[in-house]
């Protein structure tokens, strides 16, 4: 079956139609990978004729610390790209779960050249219809990984790139192989780090206990390590849900 597609991207500032969502094959994204980008999930509210996007604000965050890192400016501000996240989802007409990605990639440069000031940087976000996987009842069939997590000192987990990635597909397709379906990977000094495109949660005695941000891990977004309020979360027909 065909997956479902989307009818409208937001690309470099406005809203085209799918076909039109095109980069240019020697932008450095294309040959090189050069982008990060945040997965970010959207939950419909039926008695509320609501979606809401969970945790914005700490989404780019992260996203800016990864673009931080990788010598990228992203070219917009929070709010601009919060209307863009709620006006694609509305063009695309969604109203149940949705999994968006916005990305910011570096385009085409200068040849042979990593020098960001050289460098074109564009950003562009994707939205999908994503309803509750079975596993979130049924649970998964897991298994150790033979691939090691990136080293934090070599291609940093930390920072949420396309590149790092490959390493993530390595893992998840030796799984399904052998039979499994999400693995758990370990650091180069054996211990838990995470799985690919997850994090790693255990719950001892009552209490949550995750590996350490030294563990060669993308620092995750989720609601279990949240000491305050749920913060506000921002609904798709321009208003806010309350606290």
């Amino acid at each position: 079956m065909a997956k479902e597609r989307p009818l409208f991207v937001w690309l470099d500032g406005k809203i085209v139609p799918w076909a039109e969502a095109t980069l240019h094959v020697a932008s450095e994204a294309v040959v090189r990978g050069e982008s990060v980008f945040e997965g970010v999930r959207g939950y419909g509210n039926a008695e509320h004729n609501e979606l809401y996007i969970f945790k914005n604000r700490e989404h780019l965050d992260r996203l800016r610390q990864s673009a931080k890192l990788m010598r990228m400016t992203i070219p917009y501000d929070d709010a601009t790209l919060t209307e863009a996240f709620k006006e694609l989802i509305r063009r695309n007409g969604y109203r149940d779960n949705v999994y968006f990605r916005p990305t910011v990639y570096f385009g085409e440069g200068e040849s042979n050249s990593f020098d960001p000031s050289e460098i074109h940087t564009g950003m562009f976000c994707i939205v999908y219809r994503r309803p509750h996987s079975k596993s979130v009842l049924e649970g998964v069939k897991s298994c150790t990984s033979t691939w090691r997590r990136n080293s934090d000192v070599a291609t940093p987990s930390r920072i949420k790139a396309a590149g790092n990635y490959h390493n993530s597909r390595l893992a998840h397709v030796e799984a399904r192989l052998n039979g499994f379906s999400s693995p758990l990977m370990l650091n180069e000094r054996g211990k838990v780090a995470e799985g690919p495109a997850s994090c790693f949660m255990l719950i001892r005695n009552g209490t949550v206990i995750t590996p350490p941000v030294t563990s060669d891990i993308l620092e995750s977004i989720n609601a279990a390590d949240d000491h305050r309020p749920v913060p506000r979360r921002i609904g798709t027909n321009c208003r806010r849900a309350r606290d």
